[in-house]
Formats: structure tokens, C-alpha cells, sequence
């Protein structure tokens, strides 16, 4: 249960952010992961919502929820780490399923706008371990963000008053790797 939220003047939002959540759920005694995955961020969100209807109001929290902007970069950890590699295609599709139910949820929920950070390059991350090839790993990533684009254009579609905008990690990353120091970056000395 999250903490009691206090809606009143000056209140600008709420963060269930956690660095490594994936689309997946993991097993943290398993798996070693510390992380809180999206589908538990939905429970917290849904316990803030009942929060938010009991101080405010059904309608008042809906009106709320209508107008706010949820923020959501998830899928990088998942084609990192959480995939048995090499993958292909149907897994990257899986996950857009995946994608799919969450952003249906929080829908359901009241959330409206939604901006969204697709998977930057992934191939070279110092966190993926040996055995990855990078370029197929940045493909994934690719066809990823392309099924992402198609998934929501289909969502906003079929959900009355749903509106996004994704922001384009891929591209972003693409253009600083490609010539670091153009935006500042120096090369490490050791």
C-alpha cells in the first residue's frame, strides 16, 4: 500500500519509478532483482487511485486523472537482461503484448496522456554481459520501438480520448554515440 497521498493545493504528482523494472515480473529470490516491475506499479497506482476517489470524489478523481500525464520508459531491461539470449521476433512481440495490457490498465484506471520513452541502443551497454551480439541486440531494440509505434497508433484508435507521444531514445542515442564529442562527451582517460 502506498503512502496517503495528500491532494490539495500545490500537489503535482506521483512517482512509482524504479530503475531495472521491466514488462516482465521477476522473481527477486530467484532472480536477484531488486526491482519494483511494472505490473506492481499498476497495484500501487490503483491503491493511489482509491486514495484519490475517497478524498476527492469519484468524478473529481476521474477529472484528475483525465488530465494527467503519465511518463513511461520500460522495455530495455527485458530485451537486456531478462530474455534468455538469442531471441527473436516472437519474444519482442511478447513484450509488446505485454506493453499493450499495461498501457490498457492504466486506461481503465483513468489515465488519458501518456508520454513514452522507447529503448535507446542496447548492443553496447556495459551492463549486458558476453555473448550478445550487438547488432542484433540494437535490431531488437529496433524492431521493438517500431512495433511500439503500431501498437499505440492502434490503441489511440480503439480508446476514445487516449493521446501519447514517444520519445525517441533510439535515435537519440544513435546521434550522440555516432559523434560524442559534438555533444560534449570527452573520451575517458585511465
Amino acid at each position: 500500500m502506498p503512502r496517503p497521498i495528500h491532494v490539495d493545493q500545490g500537489f503535482t504528482g506521483i512517482n512509482y519509478a524504479c530503475g531495472g523494472a521491466g514488462l516482465r515480473d521477476l522473481d527477486p529470490n530467484m532472480d536477484g532483482w531488486l526491482t519494483i516491475p511494472m505490473s506492481k506499479q499498476l497495484q500501487q497506482f490503483a491503491a493511489t487511485r482509491a486514495q484519490m476517489e475517497a478524498k476527492l470524489g469519484a468524478q473529481r478523481a476521474r477529472d484528475l486523472l483525465a488530465k494527467s500525464f503519465f511518463l513511461i520508459e520500460v522495455g530495455g531491461v527485458d530485451l537486456t537482461h531478462i530474455l534468455p539470449y538469442p531471441y527473436g521476433r516472437t519474444e519482442v512481440l511478447d513484450l509488446l503484448g505485454m506493453y499493450g495490457d499495461k498501457i490498457r490498465s492504466l486506461y481503465d484506471m483513468g489515465a488519458r496522456r501518456f508520454g513514452l520513452i522507447n529503448v535507446g541502443l542496447i548492443g553496447n551497454a556495459p551492463n549486458v554481459g558476453g555473448g550478445y551480439d550487438p547488432v542484433d541486440m540494437n535490431r531488437h531494440a529496433a524492431e521493438f520501438n517500431d512495433g511500439l509505434k503500431l501498437l499505440l497508433g492502434g490503441l489511440a484508435r480503439t480508446l476514445p480520448g487516449l493521446r501519447y507521444s514517444i520519445a525517441d531514445m533510439y535515435s537519440f542515442t544513435e546521434t550522440v554515440f555516432a559523434n560524442p564529442s559534438a555533444y560534449g562527451f570527452l573520451a575517458a582517460r585511465r
